[in-house]
């Protein structure tokens, strides 16, 4: 297949670059990243300046702008092969509950969908800042067994699934299910102020100060069950009425399959 990896953490992620060398050992891979960190970037496109872009081999480029940009630039210009499935991801970071709404890994998932081509959205539940080799080329060994798996002719391209990595190595993990994305609730305490003045004007710099709640313990969330050792994943289309539980039982065999692959050859290392 021939297939785009983007993410919103940067070109230099660590977890893209497992996942691109995992991926291109069957796999055609091309990818489209920004030039740095852009989480929290949503569905947001970069529409009144030019956008700049680096190639830095034959089949990756880094982008000024933002996730969903990287996405279409791929498809409509930069990439003459046809896409069969974009993978955004692995996000440092979780992208449960809530999270979805602010994500850029989630929102080039969704680019890519409603441009008609299959995607996953991918994240690993650790701190943004967080490192873990070891961990990191697990997930990325899971996504490409996943790829090997992925039923793509019987999914919509509409329809795409966001997973949930929990911050364990596979030997740990207890399994993988299907998860509803309840509430994420956040504490924004404050915005902290840095004053900076000068002779012919007064500014100020604020930034977000804040966290994550706790949340209910609901069993079928896929904040507590990747919290409680699972990976988690939930199917989405950007049609917000479309009934898609049945994609979520087919895909959910085959994600069990990846899973239990994965975790076999990982526990006899």
């Amino acid at each position: 297949m021939n297939i785009l990896l983007v993410n919103d953490d940067g070109v230099n992620s660590p977890t893209l670059k497992f996942l691109y060398e995992e991926l291109s050992k069957k796999h055609t891979v091309f990818v489209v990243a920004p030039d740095g960190n852009r989480s929290g970037a949503s569905h947001s496109i970069t529409v009144f300046r030019n956008i700049k872009v680096r190639k830095l081999d034959n089949r990756v480029f880094a982008i000024d702008a933002m996730p969903a940009d990287c996405v279409k630039l791929a498809v409509l210009s930069l990439i003459k092969d046809k896409i069969d499935l974009t993978i955004s991801g692995i996000n440092i970071g979780p992208n449960l509950g809530l999270d979805i709404y602010y994500s850029g890994t989630f929102s080039a998932a969704r680019e890519s969908a409603m441009l008609g081509i299959n995607s996953i959205s991918s994240s690993v539940n650790v701190d943004w800042y967080y490192s873990d080799e070891k961990l990191f080329y697990q997930c990325a060994f899971f996504i490409s067994k996943l790829v090997d798996f992925y039923p793509i002719d019987f999914i919509p391209s509409d329809v795409f699934p966001n997973i949930n990595i929990p911050k364990l190595y596979f030997e740990e993990i207890k399994g993988i299910l299907p998860a509803k994305p309840y509430e994420r609730y956040y504490f924004e305490t404050s915005y902290l102020k840095e004053m900076q003045t000068s002779e012919t004007e007064e500014e100020c710099n604020y930034q977000l100060d804040g966290g994550v709640r706790e949340h209910q313990n609901l069993k079928d969330s896929d904040i507590y069950l990747c919290k409680s050792g699972y990976i988690t994943f939930t199917m989405y289309s950007f049609y917000p009425f479309k009934d898609i539980r049945e994609y979520e039982f087919l895909v959910y065999e085959e994600f069990r399959k990846a899973f239990e692959f994965t975790k076999l050859y990982f526990t006899q290392q």
